[in-house]
């Protein structure tokens, strides 16, 4: 698995693959107050969702969804910092945050909106030979993913060799 350069390992490999791939960024902030409780709230004026959870004593807020390439760092970017500060102090105005960390990833979304945030969070897999390719998903459906693939890899296997 090779997530957000899947694609980009194909096409290095000169293998054909169909699909293509929407990298979206997702930054995180984490704050020195501590939460008690997880929050799921919307983004005022946005109606996106963001989260504030509490971790390790202290405070986790996120996530933004901004498009990239490949070849750019991966990092929470000043506009991002600010979106989710707001975000937070419209819920939480008495409290002045600090910020002890920031933080990025990429999702490697299967391409099929212009938009980041109207992007399908589904996978597909595409396999050429003996090389199977897991591309698109989320952390909640990686089990059903894996799952998957380890039928294709078991009907592969038992069509090569017979058990005796």
């Amino acid at each position: 698995m090779a997530g957000p350069w899947s694609v980009t390992l194909l096409e290095k490999s000169n293998i054909y693959c169909p699909l293509k791939l929407n990298l979206v960024r997702g930054s995180h902030l984490i704050l020195k107050q501590s939460t008690s409780q997880a929050y799921l709230l919307e983004v005022p004026n946005d109606r996106r969702i963001f989260f504030v959870l509490p971790w390790q004593g202290k405070t986790l807020v996120g996530t933004t969804e901004i498009r990239q390439k490949i070849d750019f760092p991966i990092q929470c970017s000043l506009e991002e910092e600010d979106y989710l500060l707001k975000a937070y102090k419209r819920y939480f105005p008495h409290i002045g945050p600090e910020i002890l960390e920031r933080f990025s990833g990429l999702r490697p979304l299967l391409y099929n909106a212009a938009e980041p945030t109207k992007n399908t969070r589904e996978y597909a897999i595409y396999q050429t030979g003996k090389l199977i390719s897991a591309l698109g998903g989320k952390w909640t459906t990686a089990v059903a993913l894996a799952v998957k693939i380890s039928k294709i890899i078991n009907k592969t296997q038992s069509s090569r060799f017979k058990l005796t």
